[in-house]
């Protein structure tokens, strides 16, 4: 698929994405950091949790009880999420100064800078679009209320396009650039997209947090179960449905990203869907008590109906990567 999109568009693989072209990270020295970030992760919050205690007894204060108001395992995540984040930076950076990437990116944003922005927008409209359908749907068949707006509500919009913003940029980076570049070298192209699509759907699934220790009760055992939960509660607790869509939807980003050579669309899709979701969950209040069987609730990820715009774009982007390798003449 890649020989056959970059010959439809005149440029070679080593002029596409610096994702897919520099490795930044190979896919065991990202295994590596995840599990060594879970293994610390599990020695440090029970040590971080009780250090909250003795703090917000000392010197009582709203941050203090805010975090303890969290229960272990929320709080486990966090930690686990922080200290992955630190481990990819710090190694980034190290890679990417090895490999003068930055000098990549600032050739490549001075090239086409404008292009992949209008590629952003472009898929940010596709995602917002496909999630006005779904939602227009429920609405219609769901007793619904308008949260009242105010000058508060006001600023919904510009924040919930920053944090979905910033969830697409740390996402693709990560799923589509490091995981997708690094998976590429060691399967074929059908199998690096499946594998990535699948660790997509398995990352956005956290165990139930409803039966852990309160604050005061948590040992340092209370760290290696969590990561125990936190490694295998996702076979026993994530819904099909919910898996089969986060999938399908890993799998239709892996491919916009491939097929632009770019991780711009790849992220204005990811935002476009995250903010509005953000926007319906915050602004309308959808009056229905148990998921519908076809329409799922506002989260949308328990709703069959989702599956239909994904398949039909996981579809048709194949069929485009298809038609591109039939394309490319054979010497």
């Amino acid at each position: 698929m890649l020989a056959g999109v970059s010959e439809a568009r005149n440029i070679s693989p080593a002029e596409g994405s610096i994702f897919f072209r520099q490795e930044v990270f190979s896919c065991p020295s990202i295994v590596c950091l995840y599990f060594s970030s879970l293994f610390l992760a599990a020695l440090l919050t029970p040590l971080f949790i009780h250090l909250l205690l003795l703090w917000n007894v000392r010197a009582p204060n709203g941050i203090g009880s805010y975090l303890l108001s969290k229960n272990f395992g929320v709080i486990f995540d966090r930690v686990h999420l922080f200290l992955f984040a630190l481990m990819l930076g710090i190694g980034g950076l190290r890679a990417c100064r090895t490999a003068k990437l930055w000098a990549s990116v600032r050739e490549r944003l001075k090239r086409d800078g404008s292009s992949q922005i209008a590629l952003f927008w472009k898929f940010f409209a596709i995602g917002v679009a496909m999630d006005l359908c779904l939602m227009g749907l429920q609405m219609s068949f769901f007793p619904f209320t308008l949260v009242p707006w105010t000058l508060k509500a006001v600023r919904w919009p510009l924040y919930y396009g920053l944090s979905a913003g910033c969830i697409a940029l740390l996402e693709e980076t990560f799923f589509r650039g490091c995981l997708l570049g690094s998976l590429l070298r060691l399967l074929r192209e059908r199998w690096a997209i499946f594998a990535s699509a699948l660790i997509f759907a398995y990352a956005h699934f956290r165990v139930s947090h409803s039966s852990w220790e309160a604050p005061e009760a948590v040992t340092l055992r209370s760290g290696f179960q969590a990561l125990y939960r936190h490694v295998f509660g996702v076979f026993q607790t994530a819904p099909p449905l919910s898996l089969a869509i986060l999938f399908l939807l890993g799998l239709v980003l892996a491919q916009v990203a491939l097929r632009h050579r770019s991780l711009a669309p790849a992220m204005g899709l990811h935002a476009g869907i995250v903010w509005m979701l953000m926007l319906y969950k915050k602004g309308v209040d959808v009056s229905v008590n148990l998921p519908h069987p076809f329409l799922g609730t506002w989260r949308l990820t328990d709703a069959p109906v989702t599956l239909c715009p994904l398949l039909l774009m996981a579809c048709g982007l194949r069929y485009l990567a298809r038609r591109g390798e039939e394309s490319v003449p054979v010497d």
